[in-house]
């Protein structure tokens, strides 16, 4: 099968983001590859609707159709408007032809909806491969081509506010590895933009600091034994040796201080492809995280996972909901054995009404946040309950497969859960304080 002709298979069949996260270009920076993401499970979502009935035109699906439409339009814009404002702040190319190709496309939506308002598009199925089709040929054209992050680095290295350049961090969702990330960041922007002699003390310090990053890193590889553990190895020798040519480079006479200077921004520009490319393939797209999810044995062994979001109530939740998961799981055991399946199912029930009285709380607290990410953020924990209320309704041959996983699906649900959707609506602000 051509590759054209299977990426349009994929695409026709595709159900849930792991369906299609492989069909999509990354940029490697981090609010744009977020967006990309979020555009797709938008369109991805009109499988839930047309799942959730026999018959999907119905009154209740078309409207609800209508405003996934909507919703998706709206946030197509605050992403083409993003781009634009990224492109014109690093002054790279492409910007007559993305604000071209994003005014076509969302002229092309509008006209789209205005269709399946007027009941001219036969199937719901057609709409989401029509925009599918639009969104990735897009991301995997002129998004990759502008802003490939092995060249927008050039530009980013060249911003004097090192605020700016942690906005093109990408985070990784290892709280303790973040945290080093932005502060080794912070040192090696201050190399950048010191004289030499401060310069090589800085870089002496950067050394030893580096070191203890990296061996945290390789620990936490080897510990879960992810399999890019060794390559991984060899880019923290590389770093290690443009530092000793950085070092090596501030204490000659024969190097200026202009030379020194631009030496030292090569080591900024390779830790942020480091960070943004590298790091994100070891520690994110790789499955390490199934490892640890099967192999801890209690909840403070997976607290260290979870980002704090600065407030006390819902960091405290967010702990809880995990003590009682691995409670469940233990209960759930025992009562297999004995076969008494109607109470694993009022043991989930009660979790759910943990979830439910949690999820209550922090949408009180998202009262005054952004109508955005509030809509966003409800949306994620009504898909959540319903995940745990399909488990509830369960026949008993699915309450035996159950078993077997739900450790390891609830684990990750509520750490992907915490550590994104919560993060981004509450501990980004949190961590810039």
């Amino acid at each position: 099968m051509r590759d054209k002709d299977f990426q349009k298979w994929i695409m026709q069949t595709s159900k849930t983001w792991e369906d299609i996260r492989n069909l999509i270009s990354q940029t490697g920076i981090g609010q744009v590859d977020h967006d990309h993401k979020k555009l797709a499970k938008y369109i991805l979502e009109l499988n839930t609707i047309l799942a959730s009935s026999n018959d999907y035109y119905t009154y209740k699906n078309t409207q609800r159709i209508e405003n996934l439409l909507n919703q998706f339009v709206l946030y197509a814009e605050a992403h083409f408007k993003r781009e634009e404002e990224i492109i014109e702040e690093l002054k790279i190319d492409f910007l007559e032809r993305q604000k071209r190709e994003h005014r076509y496309i969302i002229q092309n939506i509008k006209e789209l909806l205005g269709s399946y308002d007027k009941g001219k598009i036969s199937s719901a199925f057609q709409l989401k491969i029509d925009l599918l089709e639009w969104v990735v040929n897009h991301i995997n054209s002129t998004d990759k081509e502008t802003f490939v992050f092995r060249n927008t680095v050039n530009a980013i290295v060249e911003i004097k506010d090192i605020n700016k350049i942690k906005e093109y961090l990408r985070r990784i969702h290892i709280p303790f590895i973040d945290k080093e990330h932005e502060g080794l960041t912070n040192r090696i922007f201050e190399i950048t933009q010191a004289k030499k002699d401060i310069a090589v003390k800085k870089l002496r310090i950067l050394e030893k600091d580096i070191d203890s990053h990296f061996l945290h890193e390789e620990e936490l590889m080897r510990k879960y034994n992810n399999p890019k553990e060794e390559s991984h190895i060899g880019l923290h020798k590389n770093f290690r040796t443009l530092i000793e040519t950085a070092k090596i480079a501030a204490e000659t006479q024969e190097v200026d201080e202009e030379e020194c200077a631009e030496i030292n921004k090569q080591l900024l520009k390779w830790w942020l492809i480091h960070i943004n490319i590298e790091d994100y393939k070891t520690f994110v797209e790789t499955p390490w995280l199934e490892t640890f999810y099967e192999e801890t044995k209690s909840a403070e062994e997976t607290f260290w996972l979870i980002s704090k979001t600065g407030i006390d109530i819902i960091d405290s939740d967010h702990r809880k909901f995990i003590e009682i998961v691995f409670e469940l799981n233990t209960k759930i055991e025992d009562l297999m054995i004995k076969k008494e399946y109607s109470k694993i199912k009022e043991l989930v029930g009660k979790l759910r009404e943990y979830a439910s009285q949690h999820f209550n709380n922090e949408e009180k607290i998202m009262n005054n946040l952004d109508k955005e990410i509030t809509s966003d953020h409800i949306k994620e924990h009504k898909q959540i309950l319903f995940k745990i209320d399909t488990w509830q309704e369960s026949e008993t041959n699915q309450i035996l497969n159950l078993s077997s996983n739900l450790k390891k699906t609830l684990l990750e649900w509520w750490i992907s859960h915490t550590n994104g959707t919560d993060y981004y609506s509450f501990g980004a602000d949190y961590e810039k304080e």
